[in-house]
């Protein structure tokens, strides 16, 4: 038996009155019904300690929507990266609890179901609920010690966020949550909210414990966005710049002076597979890459500028080198010529990295060589601005041929670039915010570079970008949940690689061809002086039911 002991909530006779506070918290005196999915959910048949990723349409403010992961040790992650869940319960916040990220606890303790052969774990969505069910589970090494059945609800609509529900909790190993953990652990949204740590009867049968409260999601982040219609200069530093001479999957901090309102001064952290940390704490850049945000990426919470993160081995600076300097206001970090793992032969690759000490830009990415058999323009690269808890991530490139090429110069860029207005009201979506179309680049024809961004969608929501000579306004076309802002010969942006998943941060951005601007009639290029309005079309779901909305409107006007 555990020895430490934590006055829990439910002694209080918490009230309704606190919720006037900007807290949350667990009420024990809500009514609640356990919806019994023991014969109609999936089940995930865990084995010991495991975990299961899920995909649920059902979510709220607190909770969203998207994935969650689901450990069999009594507890589900929501908003987050890690897939682990401890058998050892702590107090909370705990690293141990998918390491530390927003989590529903219920009843973390060292359940084991044996794969489903020892209980059950179900999992189903059902009346604008998601519910996750235990069922009859077992624990580690407590066999005929008794079993324990609880389930977690996460409604839709309404002023309870979740809800804890216990209809068998009171056997000899359970023991009422003698030896779990219940509560919420926030991992940034809201506050961490401990019902009981190793408390015998904190939780009976018939228990229901309500998680309410006030919680205002934090700000977005600033808006980040990449460009490719900005000119660079680059600056070799090869004969003078100071050499790292990295191993494989290397790393090594450097001091800077230079540095700007978004990457600023200080350590940075420099990865041989193509990256440098600025903002965070995470000390490895991985060698398979990955789409961000990415664990691998140092860490998912980091601020990462990623030029060309692949598997790069300089082999100490034998196979090409890393080099960096501050010269003329700029702080330069130098692929130079470096091989990539198990690549002899294949070719290398030559880029660097320029942090501005100030103004806009803040920083760019230049390319010289890149086009060689291994590095193959990106082909097996990711390209972009994991950022951390600073701005918002852009990805430009993941695994993508012709991403870059020699000469290209990309441009990190805080916000859009000015590009065109918006017009019309988007209803809000299953995220409690409306989805935002932005432009990005250069409304030049001859430029030919305007990129469209979508942002504030759900997660790993799927969508693509309209477009029209005309405005109009039509509220909820086809059963649509959203405004159609568009009317006459509307065009969709649906040809290969133009239909995109809009990720973790519900976000995708498409570089759009002036010279192909589809129409139902074919493609047309656009004139200078000539206004064109733009619009995103995106799946979604309402209480478990799919369907789709649309963000606001984008006018933009040419130029020669």
């Amino acid at each position: 038996m555990r020895s430490r002991f934590t006055l829990s909530l439910f002694t209080t006779g918490l009230c309704l009155a606190s919720l006037a506070q900007a807290q949350l918290t667990i009420a024990s005196n809500l009514t609640g019904t356990f919806v019994d999915i023991s014969a109609t959910g999936t089940p995930l048949s865990l084995t010991d300690d495991g975990s299961a990723v899920i995909a649920t349409t059902i979510g709220n403010a607190l909770l969203p929507a998207g994935v969650a992961v689901v450990g069999s040790n009594g507890a589900v992650r929501f908003q987050g990266f890690s897939t682990y869940l401890g058998y050892i319960n702590e107090t909370l916040p705990s690293t141990a609890a998918f390491n530390g990220e927003q989590t529903l606890m219920p009843f973390w303790d060292d359940v084991n179901t044996q794969s489903g052969l020892a209980g059950e774990i179900y999992w189903q969505e059902t009346n604008g609920m998601l519910i996750v069910q235990w069922e009859n589970v077992e624990f580690y090494a407590s066999a005929g010690l008794g079993t324990a059945r609880f389930q977690l609800q996460v409604p839709s609509t309404g002023t309870t966020w979740a809800r804890f529900l216990y209809t068998d909790i009171m056997q000899v190993r359970p023991d009422g949550g003698g030896s779990a953990t219940i509560g919420y652990q926030a991992g940034g949204y809201g506050n961490d909210v401990e019902f009981s740590v190793d408390t015998p009867g904190a939780v009976m049968d018939g228990s229901v414990l309500s998680l309410v409260g006030n919680y205002t999601p934090p700000p977005p982040l600033p808006a980040l966005s990449i460009v490719d219609t900005l000119p660079g200069t680059w600056i070799d530093i090869s004969g003078s710049g100071t050499p790292l001479s990295l191993f494989d999957d290397d790393e090594v901090d450097i001091v800077t002076t230079v540095g700007n309102s978004v990457f600023a001064a200080g350590i940075a952290r420099v990865g041989s597979n193509g990256g440098v940390r600025f903002a965070g704490t995470g000390t490895e850049l991985g060698y398979t890459n990955d789409a961000i945000p990415s664990p691998a990426a140092f860490g998912p919470s980091d601020q990462v500028l990623l030029p060309f993160w692949d598997d790069i081995n300089t082999g100490g600076g034998v196979a090409g080198e890393i080099y960096w300097q501050e010269t003329g206001g700029k702080l330069i970090i130098q692929w130079q010529d470096v091989e990539f793992f198990s690549s002899g032969g294949l070719g290398t690759a030559r880029f660097q990295v320029q942090v501005n000490a100030s103004g806009n830009p803040p920083a760019q990415f230049l390319y010289q060589d890149i086009e060689q058999a291994r590095p193959d323009q990106g082909a097996s690269a990711t390209i972009g601005v994991q950022g951390g808890t600073v701005t918002e991530s852009f990805q430009w490139s993941f695994d993508t041929f012709g991403a870059v090429a020699n000469g290209d110069v990309l441009t990190v860029t805080t916000g859009p670039i000015g590009v065109g207005s918006n017009y019309c009201t988007a209803n809000a979506n299953s995220t409690g915010q409306p989805g935002r179309i932005s432009g990005a680049g250069s409304g030049s024809v001859s430029a030919n570079g305007l990129t469209l961004n979508a942002a504030d969608l759900p997660v790993n929501s799927f969508g693509f970008f309209l477009t029209s000579a005309t405005q109009a306004i039509t509220p909820n076309p086809g059963g649509s949940q959203g405004i159609l802002c568009l009317g006459g010969q509307i065009g969709r942006y649906v040809g290969p690689g133009q239909i995109k998943n809009a990720g973790a941060q519900g976000t995708f951005s498409l570089l759009i061809n002036l010279t192909q601007i589809p129409t139902p009639s074919g493609f047309i290029s656009a004139m200078a002086g000539q206004t064109r309005s733009f619009q995103t079309w995106y799946r979604d779901a309402v209480n478990g039911v799919a369907t789709s909305n649309f963000t606001n409107g984008l006018a933009v006007t040419f130029s020669q």
